[in-house]
C-alpha cells in the first residue's frame, strides 16, 4: 500500500583522506625535541666545565698581597669616600624645604 519513501539527501564523504602535498609536521616537531635536548645537555656540560675551573682557583691566602692584580687600599677608600659624600648630598636634598608649593595641599 504505502510505498516506502527514499528520500535521496545529499551525503557527505564520512572517509576524507588529506592529500600528502603538505609538509609532515611530526618530523619538525621532532626537529625540536632533538635541538632542545642537545642544547640542554651542552649548557650542562658547559656548567660542569665551568664550575670545575671556578673550584680549582687558587683561595685566598694563596693569593701575594704583593701582586699586581690586587686592589690597592688607596683605591677602595677613594670609592667609599665617594658613596659617603653621595650619601650626605642626599640626607641634604631629602631635608631641604621645596622651593615650589605644592598647590594640591
Amino acid at each position: 500500500m504505502f510505498k516506502k519513501l527514499n528520500f535521496k539527501f545529499i551525503k557527505k564523504e564520512k572517509k576524507f583522506k588529506k592529500n600528502e602535498v603538505s609538509l609532515n609536521s611530526n618530523f619538525f616537531w621532532k626537529i625540536v625535541l632533538y635541538l632542545f635536548f642537545a642544547i640542554m645537555l651542552g649548557s650542562f656540560i658547559f656548567s660542569l666545565f665551568m664550575y670545575r675551573k671556578i673550584n680549582t682557583l687558587t683561595s685566598k691566602s694563596d693569593i701575594n698581597v704583593d701582586s699586581p692584580n690586587m686592589i690597592k687600599m688607596e683605591r677602595i677608600n677613594n670609592a667609599l669616600n665617594y658613596f659617603k659624600s653621595r650619601e650626605e648630598k642626599s640626607v641634604e636634598i631629602i631635608n631641604s624645604p621645596s622651593l615650589i608649593v605644592d598647590p594640591s595641599l
